[in-house]
């Protein structure tokens, strides 16, 4: 599986997309990919720049070079057992997407269960809605970014060891711009909503 698998198969007349999903997915069954299905459709809806829902409605297209080509690297990165969240990007936790990458962990549901165990402890104790939290290897940033929407007046500290999750954790604040504003320091972004990015807070540990 070294060579691309559909280097072979560029010479076949593919009758549409739906006939090339469904090789793609015997092709992952048979590298024992799990969810095969939903591996293929999801980086299909990506070549397309689609929502997953929408996939069926170009089943019937023919294949252009460009989306075969695409697909091609794609499905061939998640044959070398790349995540599949690395080859889209981006993922989604609770009810928004956040850029993913190498260099942080990726959101799992586990991490949807510790926000949501906070916000349950956060409601059931009265505390006033201007507290402050810190997010220790903060990663992507999706638990900060869950509080600041979720807590629209609290106060935020997002750290990380990492430079690669703390750009990733940035790019992710920044998605929603509408939380942030930029400081003077180019490391601290914080707005009306307090959610801030402390890259500095750990610099020290060298010294």
């Amino acid at each position: 599986m070294g060579d691309s698998w559909l280097v072979k198969l560029k010479t076949k007349n593919w009758n549409s997309i739906k006939e090339l999903l469904n090789v793609a997915i015997q092709i992952l069954e048979k590298a024992n990919i799990d969810d095969a299905k939903q591996n293929v459709n999801l980086i299909a809806s990506k070549v397309f720049n689609i929502s997953y829902t929408q996939l069926p409605l170009h089943w019937q297209k023919p294949v252009s070079d460009s989306f075969l080509n695409d697909f091609d690297s794609m499905i061939n990165r998640r044959l070398a057992h790349e995540p599949l969240q690395y080859i889209l990007g981006e993922w989604c936790f609770l009810d928004f997407e956040v850029n993913v990458g190498e260099g942080a962990l990726i959101p799992r549901p586990e991490t949807e269960e510790v926000f949501l165990a906070a916000e349950k402890a956060i409601k059931a104790n009265s505390i006033k809605p201007d507290f402050y939290f810190a997010d220790i290897g903060t990663g992507t940033g999706v638990l900060g970014l869950a509080m600041a929407r979720y807590f629209q007046e609290s106060i935020g500290y997002l750290v990380d060891v990492s430079d690669k999750a703390l750009e990733i954790a940035k790019s992710n604040l920044l998605k929603y711009s509408e939380l942030l504003i930029q400081s003077n320091d180019e490391n601290y972004f914080y707005s009306n909503r307090h959610c801030e990015l402390l890259k500095e807070a750990w610099q020290s540990r060298e010294k």
